[in-house]
C-alpha cells in the first residue's frame, strides 16, 4: 500500500499561529508566502524578525522572501514588511 503525499502551501498564515520568532517563521516558511506576526510583538522585535529573514534568506515554497505582514492598530494591517 502506497501513500501519495502532496505538498499544498498556504499564502497567508495568520495571527492564530502566533508567529512570534524566527523559528516559528523557518517552520511556517515551508507552507506560506506570508505571515503575520503576533499583535504582541514590539516593533524592536519585528525589526529583528525581518533583519534574519534577509540574513538567513528565509524562503517560501515559490522560492521568494517570506513575506511578513504585522497590525498596525486593532484591524489594520501594514503589508509585506521586508
Amino acid at each position: 500500500m502506497y501513500v501519495k503525499l502532496e505538498w499544498r502551501y498556504t499564502s497567508l498564515l495568520i495571527t492564530h499561529l502566533n508567529v512570534t520568532n524566527i523559528e516559528t517563521v523557518k517552520f511556517y516558511s515551508l507552507f506560506a508566502e506570508t505571515m503575520v506576526l503576533s499583535r504582541e510583538l514590539s516593533l524592536s522585535q519585528v525589526e529583528k524578525i525581518t533583519c534574519q529573514i534577509k540574513k538567513e534568506s528565509i524562503k517560501d515554497p515559490s522560492g521568494r522572501l517570506v513575506e511578513i505582514e504585522i497590525f498596525g492598530h486593532g484591524a489594520l494591517i501594514y503589508d509585506r514588511l521586508r
